[in-house]
């Protein structure tokens, strides 16, 4: 958290002028909370799935850099999925 990842996917799209897409604003634009609520009303299996949802349905057949929260990697079938999809 806060380590800079949404603002490096930001600057790096628009100097490839590509879009790019924040895993965890598409969550909490989804689901009316932040992160930490989902986690404090819903637990982190609930987000996590929700998490690999959101990244599953964001794919488009056009280039996208992705901002994923730093424990997005860490599920397997979610890391699965990404690199599946990636350059």
């Amino acid at each position: 958290m806060g380590s800079g990842k949404t603002t490096l996917a930001k600057f790096l799209a628009q100097e490839l002028n590509i879009c790019a897409a924040d895993i965890d604003a598409e969550i909490e634009a989804n689901e009316g909370l932040k992160i930490s609520e989902i986690f404090a009303q819903k637990g982190e299996p609930y987000f996590r799935k929700t998490e690999a949802e959101t990244i599953k349905n964001i794919f488009t057949p056009e280039d996208l850099i992705l901002a994923t929260g730093g424990g997005a990697f860490e599920v397997p079938q979610t890391r699965e999925l990404l690199l599946a999809n990636s350059n």
